[in-house]
């Protein structure tokens, strides 16, 4: 794996966060590891969604999906499957998700990739996440475990993996 080199894939899905995805992509575009595809699942959002998203059609490094396919309305098999059919499309060899409600600090990519490069045995690594407090302009641990699953499980956004993984994991399950 060549750190200059390696394609990363970042699998967004939203599901009406209109008013959050756009900066969910932003961090993305504005990460300081550039070779990066971004791949995104609409799950049939009714909010204004689909407008946000289409601002970004043009850009050469975003490809955006809109399910067409019936929902389960159990979240988490929705999630599963827009994952799953993300990743399908994607060419990375890392793979980062991230929720729409959810996004990156600028440096998250390249430390994923010098932890890879670094660790070539580990084929998957889980990072923590931090909570934006808007009132004071920064960034803190959560401490509220009645709201948040984690540290105990992790939000999907801190979910990153290398390409040969979950095809490994695919071709057994």
């Amino acid at each position: 794996m060549n750190k200059q080199n390696t394609l990363v894939s970042i699998l967004i899905i939203n599901y009406n966060n209109a008013k959050l995805v756009k900066r969910a992509i932003k961090s993305c575009l504005n990460q300081t590891y550039r070779n990066i595809e971004i791949l995104i699942f609409d799950d049939k959002s009714y909010d204004n969604s689909r407008n946000v998203l289409k601002k970004f059609i043009k850009n050469k490094k975003i490809k955006i999906f809109f399910n067409k396919n019936k929902k389960t309305n159990f979240a988490a098999l929705d999630a599963a499957n827009a994952y799953y059919f993300l990743f399908k499309k994607s060419k990375g060899k890392i793979i980062c998700l991230l929720d729409s409600d959810d996004f990156f600090h600028k440096d998250k990519i390249i430390k994923i990739i010098k932890f890879f490069m670094n660790n070539k045995s580990y084929d998957f690594v889980q990072n923590l996440p931090v909570i934006l407090d808007n009132k004071k302009k920064n960034y803190k641990k959560n401490t509220n475990k009645f709201l948040s699953y984690w540290p105990y499980f992790a939000p999907e956004s801190c979910i990153n993996f290398k390409r040969n993984f979950m095809l490994k994991f695919l071709k057994k399950n």
